[in-house]
């Protein structure tokens, strides 16, 4: 890891004679390592005037989440009481290649807190982490031309933000198919073979993952892509646990042009690590599925080919992307046709009992937008909810009656992958 030393700075006051150096790193200006000499101590830091955010270290911390090109100002206190020191410092700039951002809407009263960890997809594909007010604050950039980045999340133990590479061609020879673990300094990075990877994965334990996997069989249209759930481990063992043709076989009466090329497309996924269950978005199929790791077996569908009874303004979602199970329902990303040119949040209460699935809550931002690709949404802890519109660049938080709360906008012709929000970076 390179760094350069800004200071060496002695105690905010006369009493404190605590020595802390200061260094940015190099790789990544906006993180910046501290280092004392004299045991655990707690560390406040922030904004001039403003020692808002704490961490704690034992002669060494790390700050993140900083804002580039701006002045910070910190102060150490040992555990004990016997010392404290404090200085200052400034971020460094961020790559030019990297789209900015900026909050156009924000409620009165509403309070945003908190960090973004998603993907930019512009002219370069990254991830990063962005702040409350559209700011990234963390970046890891990828130069590739025919590489997609769709996932981004904060590893399971805090050290860092784990991302898939994909191509963005399913159909290409060469490909780019892995995981990529970065640490925050970036003196850290583990790139872990993931054949066959694309769009999305989940984080199932630490540095062990499930994730989407292409395959393909001979039907009456000829070659037709379908997909897999695979697992791997930091070490790079994989094991294939599921078949989308076993259990959604390819069927010619339902195959239109697109769904003879590729016929479930995977796009979404999550886990619920306490049973061991996965749930699965396959855009062509209009369907969300739910599996069981252990024994591959589907515990119930959502969708055109599904299991449940859907009341509500469509028949079912159409090419949906991120979706999230909540208490009593589902909430789902609903991106619609290029006939239909209307994307939608769409909530359904779902009975396990009676297989019914009843629309409950809708949302569309104003202006309305089509989101052909990608899309997220996550219902916040305090009842909220956060839109991605991906190829919109843009990403809103909205109250339960659907007031607009929040908004944050790219660049023009930015976008972003799905989005995780996090209210700190540090490990729990």
């Amino acid at each position: 890891m390179l760094t350069f030393l800004l200071m060496a700075c002695r105690g905010p006051t006369e009493e404190g004679s605590l020595v802390i150096e200061a260094a940015v790193v190099e790789a990544i200006p906006t993180v910046v390592d501290l280092t004392w000499e004299g045991g655990p101590a707690t560390v406040s830091y922030g904004l001039a005037g403003e020692l808002d955010r704490t961490t704690t270290g034992d002669g060494h911390a790390q700050l993140i989440g900083l804002k580039s090109s701006t002045p910070y100002l910190f102060e150490v206190t040992l555990d004990d009481g016997s010392d404290t020191g404090g200085g200052g410092f400034e971020t460094g700039a961020l790559p030019i290649a990297l789209p900015s951002a900026s909050v156009v809407e924000y409620a009165d009263g509403f309070l945003e807190e908190g960090f973004f960890v998603t993907t930019s997809l512009s002219s370069i594909s990254a991830a990063i982490v962005l702040d409350h007010e559209g700011d990234i604050v963390w970046w890891s950039l990828d130069d590739r031309s025919d590489i997609q980045i769709a996932r981004a999340e904060l590893m399971l133990d805090g050290s860092g933000v784990v991302y898939g590479v994909s191509t963005n061609d399913p159909s290409a020879e060469d490909r780019h198919e892995e995981l990529v673990e970065m640490s925050w300094d970036h003196s850290v990075e583990t790139v872990i073979d993931a054949p066959k990877y694309h769009h999305d994965f989940v984080q199932v334990d630490d540095g062990f993952y499930a994730y989407q996997a292409l395959t393909s069989m001979q039907t009456e249209a000829g070659t037709t892509m379908g997909d897999l759930i695979m697992t791997v481990d930091r070490e790079g063992a994989t094991e294939e646990i599921w078949n989308g043709f076993d259990d959604f076989p390819f069927d010619a009466d339902y195959a239109d042009r697109e769904r003879e090329k590729y016929w479930h497309h995977a796009n979404a996924m999550d886990v619920d690590r306490e049973t061991g269950e996965l749930t699965i978005s396959m855009r062509n199929l209009n369907t969300i599925t739910r599996l069981d790791m252990d024994t591959g077996e589907i515990l119930w569908s959502l969708g055109e080919f599904g299991d449940f009874e859907i009341t509500g303004e469509r028949e079912h979602t159409f090419q949906q992307h991120q979706f999230e199970l909540i208490d009593g329902g589902i909430v789902m990303f609903d991106n619609g046709t290029s006939e239909m040119l209307d994307s939608r949040i769409v909530e359904y209460v779902l009975d396990y009992d009676e297989m019914t699935a009843d629309e409950v809550w809708t949302y569309r931002t104003d202006p309305p937008l089509f989101n052909y690709a990608l899309g997220a949404v996550d219902r916040l802890d305090d009842g909220n909810t956060l839109v991605t519109w991906s190829t919109g660049g843009q990403i809103e938080q909205v109250a339960p009656d659907g007031t607009l709360l929040w908004r944050l906008n790219a660049d023009i012709g930015a976008a972003y992958g799905y989005t995780q929000h996090v209210v700190s970076l540090e490990a729990e």
